[in-house]
């Protein structure tokens, strides 16, 4: 059953206080990576509350209650609200309740923690597009599909700091199977998202999990999920970084005057504002449905090119100073350039939605 109105209302107040919580507790300070303890601890009341469901029975948190309209509102609404106090801590979360959903469809004995995790690519990205026709039940290249998604081929994946284990896909003969394996992050880290790590994968080092029945309507699902809760991430940080910009415009005086009242400046915050409004008005209107993928394989790249943007017109209004770590919003800029390579990047989206058009 979906939550109501009034039950994401209180969802959605939960998440808030939480976050306001840990971002004086733990993430007041952008120029410092928190601790692996720290982040552990950060995670925590988000399990305790209910907003990530761990057990084999469903609940209202994160990607819980199917795939009606209004538990994924919630979702990709929870997920901004976390990204705008912490864009790893958002991560993290939703490709734990990610996992979890594969978990409890399989049947496994194994239950998710708070530092499972989901890898979603091969060791040679997504496979030139031949996914999409998978998911459409066309014919594809099984030695391509064997090969990229092999479990004897290591994976790169971001995880957190901390020991955990992860869910990989594998096709063998042209078949779907998830395989759970332990990582161990190696350091340092990457680019952005600090509070996580790069980790090396071997599916075959792990144990396959039971078949899933209809795996391949579970699989675009989950992929469906994976892409529109990292554009509500990416949402998330930028309606941060917006917020760091248009507070330090209304501070920040020269020639006499606020520079918000500067043209170069309001116009800077209008593109800022306009992209926000863009994304937040694409992920009101999805669906997971196929109409509504084809759409997401078509819009991400430009959607995420749109925040990116953005977020370098937010370090511009800072001048020089946009670039120093303790103003936090260098850290959004480095974050968003991270998540737009998550779960395929833009080359892999093209294929996608030319393969998907191919075939329909």
């Amino acid at each position: 059953m979906p939550p109501s109105a009034e039950e994401r209302q209180l969802i959605s107040h939960s998440v808030h206080h939480i976050c306001a919580d840990l971002a004086q507790q733990y993430f007041s300070r952008p120029e410092q990576v928190c601790a692996v303890a720290d982040f552990a601890a950060a995670l925590r009341p988000f399990r305790e509350q209910g907003v990530i469901e761990l057990g084999p029975d469903p609940g209202y948190g994160l990607w819980e209650g199917g795939e009606d309209s209004a538990s994924l509102t919630l979702s990709l609404d929870l997920l901004q609200l976390i990204a705008r106090t912490h864009t790893a801590l958002a991560l993290s979360l939703h490709r734990t309740a990610l996992a979890r959903q594969i978990l409890r469809a399989s049947g496994a004995d194994t239950p998710a923690t708070l530092t499972t995790s989901l890898c979603l690519h091969g060791h040679q990205g997504l496979g030139r597009g031949e996914l999409a026709l998978w998911w459409q039940g066309s014919t594809v290249s099984l030695p391509l599909l064997n090969d990229v998604f092999a479990a004897d081929a290591a994976r790169l994946a971001l995880v957190a700091r901390s020991a955990g284990d992860s869910l990989c896909a594998v096709f063998e003969q042209g078949q779907l199977h998830w395989h759970l394996c332990a990582h161990a992050p190696q350091q340092p880290a990457q680019l952005g998202l600090d509070e996580l790590a790069c980790a090396s994968i071997l599916p075959a080092a792990g144990v396959r999990l039971p078949a899933v029945s209809d795996a391949r309507a579970l699989a675009r699902s989950l992929w469906q999920r994976e892409w529109l809760g990292l554009l509500a991430i990416e949402l998330g940080c930028t309606q941060r970084a917006y917020a760091l910009a248009q507070a330090y415009a209304e501070l920040r005086v020269q020639g006499g005057q606020r520079i918000s009242a500067h043209r170069a400046v309001s116009d800077m915050l209008l593109e800022l504002r306009a992209s926000i409004v863009e994304v937040g008005d694409f992920l009101a209107a999805a669906r997971l449905d196929a109409a509504s993928f084809y759409h997401l394989l078509l819009a991400r790249n430009r959607l995420q090119t749109a925040l990116q943007n953005a977020v370098n017109a937010a370090m511009q209004i800072f001048g020089g100073l946009g670039y120093m770590r303790d103003n936090g919003v260098e850290k959004c800029f480095r974050d968003l350039y991270q998540l737009r390579y998550q779960s395929g990047g833009p080359l892999d989206m093209q294929a996608l939605a030319a393969q998907w058009q191919e075939a329909a």
